[in-house]
């Protein structure tokens, strides 16, 4: 399009027109800007994370007050959508690598600190499956994000259910099949961390 969003060490996130050469909007807050990240799916949504450790949200759609934030502790360096999933959010901090899904902003989705102790940039690769991360005096990680989600003891073998019964007067159909279908641990691991 014909808009460029920027911002700065002065914390002002400025929405341009490129044409007019004239602001179209401009969001001041207190601390600098260190990376501004376009949302892959909605052209009118914009991320601006900033030093203190929070992301604002703006949405060219509506005021100042309609933005929302994402809290991450440390000094926040960049953060990134997934470009295949806007609802992933990848932030670098003094504190590491986390992923946030964006519904639920107030807990990382996946703290990768143990991986990368902290980090200064954070990228997606295109399909939105790994992140490569850099840290300073130190080479660069790449992170397969989906492989190293974390499973719960309790889910180390997938759960087969299968109904069985006992009583010899009970005639079944010979064309039943029992229920085996084992459960998908991603998905279970991604529930149990919703709930915390």
């Amino acid at each position: 399009g014909s808009e460029l969003f920027s911002g700065g060490n002065d914390g002002v996130v400025v929405r341009h027109d490129v044409v007019t050469h004239k602001p179209l909007s401009v969001h001041e807050e207190r601390h600098p800007v260190y990376s501004i990240s376009a949302n892959p799916i909605d052209v009118n949504v914009v991320a601006a994370s900033r030093e203190s450790g929070v992301v604002a949200f703006y949405d060219r759609r509506e005021s100042k007050e309609g933005s929302f934030c994402l809290i991450d502790e440390g000094q926040l360096f960049r953060g990134q959508y997934n470009p295949a999933n806007a609802l992933f959010f990848a932030t670098a901090s003094n504190r590491g690598i986390r992923l946030y899904d964006l519904r639920n902003r107030k807990k990382a989705l996946l703290d990768l600190r143990t991986l990368v102790k902290e980090a200064i940039y954070v990228e997606w690769n295109s399909t939105g499956t790994a992140l490569a991360a850099l840290q300073s005096h130190s080479d660069p990680t790449y992170i397969d994000v989906w492989s190293s989600l974390p499973i719960p003891y309790s889910y180390d073998k997938p759960r087969i259910r299968v109904k069985k019964t006992y009583l010899s007067e009970l005639s079944f159909d010979e064309g039943l099949v029992a229920d085996d279908t084992a459960e998908d641990l991603n998905m279970l691991n991604y529930f149990d961390q919703l709930d915390n």
